[in-house]
């Protein structure tokens, strides 16, 4: 079995939408797969990825976005961690069976 992307991993899916909140950051998930397109705001997006540096620029981009990513289909949270260069939290959205989203 092949190992899954991580582009897989986060539930993006191919011919579907994505929105960043910084694209100088996306090089990080790798190749997208096919027919994905990037959108300029949020709610144009099946999935969105939050990029935060640390708890108050996630709170600043969260109060500046929320309406938009609160209708969205799947949210991704990634943060910096100390063991490498990116980690990502919890999906939270209408298609996510997670129960972390509860937390």
């Amino acid at each position: 079995m092949a190992a899954r992307s991580v582009a897989e991993k986060l539930l993006i899916k191919p011919d579907t939408t994505l929105w960043s909140s910084d694209d100088s950051r996306l090089e990080l998930v790798g190749p997208l797969p096919a027919g994905v397109r990037r959108v300029d705001a949020p709610e144009h997006a099946t999935t969105a990825l939050v990029f935060a540096d640390d708890a108050a620029s996630l709170r600043d981009l969260l109060a500046t976005h929320q309406e938009r990513l609160a209708r969205l289909d799947i949210l991704w949270v990634a943060y910096p961690r100390a063991t490498g260069p990116i980690s990502t939290g919890t999906a939270c959205g209408r298609s996510s069976a997670s129960s972390d989203c509860d937390r």
